[in-house]
């Protein structure tokens, strides 16, 4: 971790906004990764992490004010032992590659002019795979490549700010490993109504992109303002050494922010903001808008509270129906509340919960409450208990192909289905901590998560045509009430079932089709924990003891019932991992 600051690029800043991810180009964690590769057989063992075979890292700053950084990485193959039998009689034994023997590159360099008022950066990433097996070449890109320049600006003693950052990115690799790139969810090259012929290219070998980020804005006085745009065309792609979960998107934002600072009769300090941001596609589409008002303050006894709301207009969804045709989404208003008591008392309490609705019933809640208590100043000791549930009326369940010739439904949407369907999701955790500092150099922090969630399907129904928010909720077997046109019939067993749809009914042209559902009902139960121990023997030199246990368990059924699940999570399989650590600092 040592110098490891000079590596970052793509900060990101506003007073208020959401649904928005900065222009980063490095994550560290993409080195040593889970192997990216798969393996089929009656017996499979997959390595969880790629070795890391050597890596050097050089940071520093000359004499003239240049910051530089240099990492590079390798990361060695990694195979999956895989056992196999054939009539219950043969037994096959092999070694599968599922990692390249891949090489990262990181070079970051930093200028302070104008005594630190104006900073000017640059960076470059590479990877570079060899790849052995013709399965992998096909998975992953061989090479992938980066570039971005950053600037900082600030002036009139520090009032006013201008923060720029733009970056081109290229991968290259086998056409079907550039081919996942385009129709993966970040970007949906496939989609269907996509205009411009931007559409998949199975005889692609490369992808290039660019993204880019500018926020000018007044941090500084009594009234502050921003305006900022964030953006990523189609094609950029840094996923082999960063983190990008979407692209093709233009994002704008702008606020105006009152702040008073001086303490009254009733408040130490208020602060108010209001605003709004839009984005569009690079089809031109408008796929979300947002007004926001947001308020806060801490009272003359330390107690701190805020409360925003978010109002979102009906606008178009390109994501949706997971590569599908644009259809809509409907207007959602959410709300959030959070209050903090005094932080300096032995006893420190905070909420925040949200609530959040739209114009299609769906609707949406939280609850917690976290409570920290300091019985003498060197312990602490916090529990906050927490509860999600949601009900959204577009939750995915899958897509299938028909015949356009007598469906309509499926020739307005290019040959296929789009099945939703109501989902409710309900979520409770428990975060617990304990620290404890028996002396100067010796601490113990102890934090365990519990955790028990639940999603449930039901109601299936599907869009009556691209961009368009309305839709048809199909009949279920059994049911006289349900329904608005079609009928859909559950098959098959637990764990293997499938979905027998007839879109207009027993009395209309269009065929039956079969749906195996993607998204089923399921609950899912962790608990998480870890014990660190740690000991500064002698100045500068640290021992740390670790032990972390893993447990979880996953199983199709979808209704949330507290006492069952907390009594199936502790019967769950522990994964426990014990770990030592030691620094010697050499004093000279």
């Amino acid at each position: 971790m040592e110098g490891a600051g000079i590596f970052n690029y793509g900060g990101f800043s506003c007073f208020f906004c959401s649904n928005v991810s900065s222009l980063d180009l490095f994550y560290s964690r993409r080195i040593g990764r889970q192997p990216q590769g798969f393996a089929t057989g009656t017996y499979v063992d997959i390595p969880e992490n790629t070795a890391i075979l050597g890596a050097a890292k050089i940071t520093g700053r000359t004499g003239s004010g240049i910051s530089l950084g240099l990492l590079n990485a390798v990361t060695r193959e990694e195979r999956a032992s895989v056992i196999d039998t054939a009539d219950g009689q043969s037994v096959f034994r092999s070694r599968v590659p599922v990692e390249p023997l891949s090489n990262y590159l990181v070079g970051r360099g930093r200028k302070d002019f104008r005594n630190g008022n104006l900073v000017v950066g640059g960076i470059v990433t590479s990877v570079l795979r060899s790849f052995d097996t013709l399965a992998l070449a096909e998975r992953l890109n061989r090479h992938a490549e980066s570039v971005g320049t950053d600037l900082e600006l600030r002036w009139h003693d520090r009032r006013y700010s201008l923060s720029a950052q733009f970056a081109a990115s290229n991968i290259d690799g086998d056409s079907n490993a550039i081919l996942r790139a385009q129709r993966s969810s970040a970007r949906y090259y496939d989609r269907p109504d996509r205009d411009g012929g931007r559409g998949a290219d199975p005889t692609a070998t490369s992808m290039q992109g660019y993204g880019g980020y500018t926020r000018l804005a007044k941090d500084a006085g009594d009234w502050l303002w921003e305006g900022s745009v964030n953006y990523r065309s189609p094609g950029f792609e840094v996923n082999d050494l960063s983190f990008l979960t979407r692209a093709d998107y233009v994002w704008m934002n702008g606020n105006v922010f009152r702040y008073w600072a001086k303490p009254r009769s009733w408040y130490r300090d208020l602060s108010v903001i209001a605003g709004a941001q839009q984005q569009y596609n690079y089809d031109s589409d408008l796929i979300d808008r947002q007004f926001h008002a947001f308020f806060s303050g801490t009272a003359r006894n330390f107690w701190r509270g805020s409360v925003f709301y978010i109002l979102r207009p009906a606008t178009l969804e390109d994501r949706l129906t997971r590569g599908g045709p644009v259809v809509m989404r409907g207007t959602t208003r959410t709300a959030f509340l959070n209050l903090n008591s005094d932080s300096r008392k032995r006893i420190v309490l905070s909420t925040n919960p949200t609530y959040g609705w739209n114009d299609e019933g769906g609707y949406g809640y939280s609850a917690n409450l976290e409570a920290t208590f300091k019985p003498a100043s060197n312990i602490s000791l916090s529990l906050g208990p927490a509860f999600d549930r949601s009900s959204s009326p577009n939750g995915f369940v899958g897509s299938a192909a028909a015949d356009t010739a007598t469906d309509a439904i499926a020739k307005r949407f290019f040959g296929r289905h789009y099945i939703f369907a109501d989902l409710v999701q309900r979520t409770f955790s428990m975060d617990t901590r304990l620290n404890v500092t028996f002396t100067p150099t010796l601490s113990l922090e102890l934090y365990a998560q519990p955790l028990i969630a639940s999603a449930d399907y039901s109601n299936y129904k599907e869009f009556n045509a691209p961009r368009s928010l309305q839709k048809n909720e199909f009949q279920r077997e059994g049911s006289i009430t349900r329904g608005d046109r079609g009928t859909i019939v559950e098959r098959g067993s637990e764990g293997n079932t499938f979905f027998e749809i007839d879109p207009d009914g027993p009395s209309g042209p269009a065929s039956v089709f079969t749906l195996n559902p993607s998204f089923v009902d399921f609950n899912f139960r962790s608990l998480r924990g870890n014990a660190v121990m740690r000991w500064e023997y002698r100045p500068g030199s640290t021992l740390f003891v670790v032990w972390t246990q893993d447990r979880s368990d996953f199983v199709s059924e979808g209704d949330f019932q507290l006492r069952r699940d907390r009594q199936a999570l502790f019967k769950a399989h522990p994964d426990n991992v014990f770990q030592i650590k030691l620094n010697y600092h050499f004093g000279f």
